[in-house]
């Protein structure tokens, strides 16, 4: 999928190791925090750092990126316990740089999430803003999406606000400003105008002014913001998701869709096709990302909240 609808990990310093890890340089790599009711409800053991495979030393300023370069390993082969030992063990050296500590931060929280440890992942990403300050970038958008995933709907959009403000346009992408479109409805605010002039915001001035600024006929996910801003049916959405060059590119616009079609209806308070788009889009298995997460949440919440529909 382009942009970064999941969660995204810091890996461009890694090159002072001199190798990064087998996907080459990483900047925006994308992944989600899955369905992780499972490990929401039973934390997983924590090994101790001293279990970690001995690593040699790497000379001076090197011995945290090569860590992070294990950790982001173990992520990809599905290590995740591990990875956040490296990246912790990274964090112990005196030598990383303010904006390398933060990146080192933003990967442990990922992660964190990833494993159902949503508290110790918003730890991460709020020191990682803190050490930024006006330059929070990724770890900025990681936490909203987190306080989405969580319903705290107003601390998701007090995040994702200054985050599609702060990143330069030649790096947005425009999936921030459809989440922040939703948590902004969720927290019974009018997100709707800042969407409209998402054109303009995630897409090249060419580009709007060739497709006179019509959503529709945008690239995906412009459609999407068609959909919420009443411009075309939710049978028309359908028809333009993309096949995408494999079935699993396929699938994920399709869990794309379908979340969003769940949210759609939600906040037309129409709960049964809310439930049955938010249920479409955990059957697609997509569990990478955050529209697969969100929606499985979505479903939780709706079942096991008496109160959920009337509450917001």
């Amino acid at each position: 999928m382009s942009g970064y609808p999941g969660t995204m990990i810091s890996v461009v310093w890694l090159q002072t190791v001199g190798r990064v890890c087998r996907r080459g340089a990483l900047y925006g790599w994308v992944i989600g925090l899955g369905l992780l009711f499972q490990a929401c409800a039973v934390v997983p053991e924590r090994k101790a750092l001293d279990l970690l495979p001995p690593i040699p030393d790497a000379g001076p300023g090197k011995n945290a990126a090569l860590r992070v370069q294990r950790g982001l390993e173990d992520v990809e082969s599905g290590h995740l316990e591990r990875a956040v030992q490296y990246f912790s063990d990274a964090l112990t050296f005196a030598d990383l740089t303010v904006t390398e500590r933060a990146m080192v931060l933003n990967n442990r929280g990922v992660v964190q999430g990833r494993l159902g440890l949503f508290e110790e992942a918003l730890a991460d990403f709020s020191a990682a803003i803190q050490l930024r300050k006006g330059q929070s970038g990724k770890a900025l958008y990681n936490r909203g999406t987190t306080y989405f995933l969580l319903g705290e709907f107003a601390l998701a959009a007090a995040d994702l606000g200054p985050f599609v403000r702060q990143n330069p346009k030649r790096n947005r992408s425009p999936y921030p400003m459809l989440w922040l479109y939703l948590a902004q409805s969720r927290a019974g605010l009018d997100g709707r105008s800042g969407l409209a002039e998402g054109c303009s915001l995630a897409w090249s001035d060419e580009v709007c002014q060739r497709r006179s600024g019509r959503f529709v006929s945008m690239d995906w996910p412009g459609p999407l913001f068609a959909l919420h801003l009443e411009q075309i049916s939710p049978e028309t959405l359908l028809k333009k998701i993309p096949q995408g060059e494999t079935d699993r590119h396929h699938q994920e616009h399709l869990c794309d869709a379908y979340f969003h079609l769940g949210e759609y209806y939600l906040l037309k308070r129409e709960w049964g096709l809310a439930r049955k788009w938010w249920q479409m889009a955990v059957d697609t298995r997509m569990t990478h990302l955050n529209e697969h997460t969100a929606a499985a949440m979505e479903l939780q919440r709706s079942a096991t909240w008496g109160g959920f529909f009337s509450s917001w």
